[in-house]
């Protein structure tokens, strides 16, 4: 991709995508996984009337829109090519699957109508497992009345999916969810028996963390502490797919959120296998570390490749010389303020923009940043993306020491000054930025207190109440004040937001974990044969002695495998007490995880 990308660039710089370059980037980021910064070119593939096969990219548009949350663009693209007359049958049929997937989100019944207008000789015998699965986590939710349904549908699915291509992980999917169904039964022997499907000997799957810090309120929308949602996610989802879908939830119509958190954080990897199911239940208090969707690489791809600038396949693969000379080669071909320049400078700047050890590097990273944000101003970029940009370059002067705290904060708070009446401006992005800022050791204190102290009040004027970015700033801001010594400007940080005043993450200093009664002994003997590594993480209350109390679990990484040991353990975690004023006190909503693996 990488040397096509080189014999395709213009002469001149053009100014115009590639159409030949955005369809290869959107197969090549489909099929990789990483659709986030496609959008832009996705677009440009669907509306060009000269794109071949139109359908096959609607498909990963659509893709695209569910895993940004956006499920109404989503069904109006699945609806088009379901009902397009020149659709190929596979389109077609993947497009009817994506309907039904999201209408089983929030009512199963329609999903099984739905599905019930898929004629059976059209159905590929590749694909017939799959109908079949969405029939049965359907009739799961549809009704209690429908478990036999269910179950058939599920036997059916089991029987079918060996017919299915490999690259589908047919298998593996439809063991996961008669693995839940075996959970819920008591039925243990079944459980491990559809885990080792697909577990067994592989390594510990990721990103578990993001998808707890993003998971609803209880209380919100109905749901309640008891309620429980499984979702999937696949290691490589077939082109208009989604990688997490619902596989089960305890109510029809709560699962949108739980879904939603999976999306925002990317999903968690699954390492080496095909499937990961996960069970998940809502926070009884907003997490710290909320996350978003990165908008901003998105837009900067959008622009960047609009303008016939294409990124390498692979960013990380840095030759410091060989990047050199070819930046060089650019510059004297198309100037150096071509936008033909920035997929090169990216990839410049990032060994320093993440080094923070070294200073000199850093300084080096910011005067990229800084030839970024010129090509951006030269250019015409969306003011939005400029500004953006901009605050980058600030926060990366300051981090290299060319400019003091003092001055970043003052051009930083006109910059989001300025942004706050853009009403095109994504909060997303503002508040990604700002949270990101918050990981940089390097970045000074009274720094981060500026941004964090803007964003508060941004999101305060213009975020719905209980929103779990507005918390999260104002939970951080709080825990950064407290550390400098500014307990009044702590209190004032959270005078207007939903929070339960006994937070454990309101304590002043924050509880920190002693111990525990759980060892290698604890991991399941029925599972040593497969060795499967796995995950609990579990909220729970400390006690003034810091005893953790009323255990709930929040993920279970697999569901039912190791929820029977966690909870009975979770009475043996001990933490430092909370401190409220000075003085010891019980406290809500502290989490932990427990990684289960063999020595």
């Amino acid at each position: 991709m990488n040397d096509l990308v080189e014999v395709r660039l213009p002469m001149k710089d053009s100014g115009k995508p590639d159409p030949v370059l955005d369809r290869l980037y959107a197969d090549m980021l489909s099929a990789n996984g990483a659709l986030s910064p496609a959008g832009a070119i996705l677009r440009r593939v669907v509306n060009d009337p000269a794109t071949p096969d139109p359908d096959h990219y609607r498909l990963l548009l659509a893709g695209y829109d569910v895993s940004t949350g956006a499920w109404v663009e989503a069904l109006q693209q699945y609806r088009q090519i379901a009902a397009d007359p020149k659709a190929q049958r596979d389109e077609s049929l993947t497009a009817t699957l994506g309907l039904a997937g999201l209408e089983l989100v929030s009512d199963p019944a329609s999903a099984l109508a739905t599905l019930s207008t898929i004629k059976a000789a059209v159905v590929p015998p590749d694909m017939v497992w799959e109908v079949d699965l969405l029939a049965a986590r359907a009739e799961n939710m549809a009704a209690p009345g429908r478990a036999a349904d269910a179950r058939a549908a599920i036997d059916r699915a089991w029987a079918e999916a060996p017919n299915a291509s490999v690259a589908d992980s047919a298998v593996a999917a439809v063991a996961g969810d008669r693995a839940m169904a075996a959970g819920q039964a008591g039925d243990r022997k079944t459980l491990i028996a559809m885990l080792a499907v697909d577990r067994s000997y592989r390594s510990a799957n990721n990103g578990q963390s993001s998808i707890v810090s993003d998971l609803p309120i209880c209380g919100t929308g109905g749901i309640t502490p008891q309620d429980v949602v499984i979702i999937d996610v696949m290691h490589q989802a077939r082109a208009g797919r989604p990688p997490a879908s619902l596989v089960w939830a305890s109510r029809p119509g709560i699962a949108a959120p739980f879904l939603l958190a999976a999306e925002r954080s990317g999903s968690p990897t699954v390492t080496d296998g095909q499937v990961a199911n996960f069970a998940l239940r809502c926070r009884t208090v907003p997490s710290t570390d909320y996350v978003v969707r990165n908008s901003i690489e998105e837009d900067i791809a959008g622009w960047m490749t609009g303008h016939g600038a294409y990124p390498d396949a692979d960013a990380f693969d840095t030759d410091v010389s060989a990047l050199a000379a070819k930046l060089a080669r650019r510059q004297a071909q198309y100037g150096a303020n071509s936008v033909m320049l920035l997929p090169l400078l990216f990839r410049t700047m990032l060994p320093g923009a993440i080094n923070y050890g070294d200073l000199e590097g850093r300084k080096q990273a910011s005067g990229v940043a800084d030839h970024i944000l010129a090509i951006l101003d030269q250019n015409k970029a969306p003011e939005s993306l400029t500004l953006m940009w901009r605050l980058t370059s600030i926060g990366m002067a300051v981090m290299a020491q060319t400019k003091t705290a003092m001055q970043g904060q003052a051009e930083m708070q006109a910059i989001l000054g300025k942004m706050a009446g853009d009403p095109a401006l994504s909060l997303d992005t503002l508040y990604m930025l700002t949270m990101g800022t918050m990981q940089i050791p390097t970045m000074p204190s009274d720094f981060k207190i500026a941004m964090l102290s803007t964003m508060l009040d941004l999101l305060q004027k213009k975020a719905l109440p209980g929103d779990q970015r507005t918390s999260a700033v104002a939970l951080r801001l709080y825990q950064l004040r407290n550390t400098t010594g500014d307990e009044q400007g702590a209190k004032a940080a959270i005078a207007h937001v939903e929070l339960p005043q006994t937070a454990c993450d309101l304590s002043d200093p924050l509880p920190h974990y002693i111990s525990s009664n759980i060892t290698s002994d604890d991991y399941p003997g029925d599972l040593v044969f497969m060795s499967m590594p796995g995950l609990s993480y579990f909220e729970f209350d400390l006690d003034t002695a810091g005893n953790a109390q009323n255990g709930r679990l929040l993920l279970e990484d697999a569901p039912y495998a190791f929820n029977q040991i966690a909870l009975a353990r979770i009475p043996t975690v001990r933490y430092d007490p909370a401190r409220f004023g000075g003085k010891v006190a019980a406290c809500r909503g502290a989490t932990q995880s427990i990684r289960w693996q063999l020595p």
